[in-house]
């Protein structure tokens, strides 16, 4: 049972941290280069799910989920977790954004690019720290996050920190102190992992 539910998991985060890179780094883009009316009201509003309180993010999920028979299957957990990191994937990769060489992408418009090679060839290659380190803290979040997992988790579809929360109301396992243990150790490895992508950073700008 820890197995599936850690296995569940992995799925809910993987899938929710590459939906919201999906979403988040074009949107990021876009709200950088663009002088689009509105603009940091839109960016407010596409932020605004890292300052909702869970508890209401998941009681509305749990609502409107299960109209769309959504609720309890690992596709819910996934597609609300991932609108909860997307804001995280996009704040950076609107720093990233922010300090491209603008050279690079006129030399590549003068030789013929169009605009999706552009992005794809020059800007990305740019912003890929900062779109890595955003990934890697949406799926830390989504791995670790309850209170959402907990409104629309079902019998078989519940995920790790969900079934350590269960298993701590009803008894006294050192199960969980183990689990906790290992949560520390990928906590501090997502930590170390960040820290490397942000030194490779710098050494890259240098």
């Amino acid at each position: 049972g820890w197995r599936a539910a850690t296995l569940q998991s992995l799925m809910v985060a993987t899938s929710a941290t590459v939906f919201a890179v999906i979403v988040a780094v074009p949107a990021a883009f876009a709200l950088v280069r663009t002088a689009i009316t509105g603009r940091h009201i839109l960016t407010m509003l596409l932020i605004s799910p890292m300052l909702t309180p869970g508890v209401v993010m998941g009681l509305g999920y749990e609502l409107y989920f299960g109209r769309l028979g959504l609720a309890g299957t690992t596709v819910g957990i996934a597609l609300a977790h991932a609108t909860l990191v997307s804001p995280f994937v996009l704040i950076a990769a609107m720093s990233g954004f922010r300090h491209l060489d603008a050279n690079l992408e006129t030399a590549a418009r003068v030789m013929g690019a169009g605009p999706a090679t552009i992005f794809r060839r020059v800007i990305l290659p740019q912003a890929k720290v900062a779109v890595l380190g955003g990934a890697v803290l949406a799926f830390a979040i989504s791995f670790d996050e309850v209170v959402i997992a907990y409104f629309l988790s079902g019998a078989t579809s519940a995920t790790l920190p969900v079934r350590m929360y269960s298993t701590i109301q009803w008894e006294i396992s050192p199960i969980i102190a183990a689990i906790s243990s290992l949560l520390t150790l990928v906590s501090l490895v997502v930590a170390l992992a960040l820290m490397w992508l942000q030194s490779d950073n710098n050494v890259a700008s240098r």
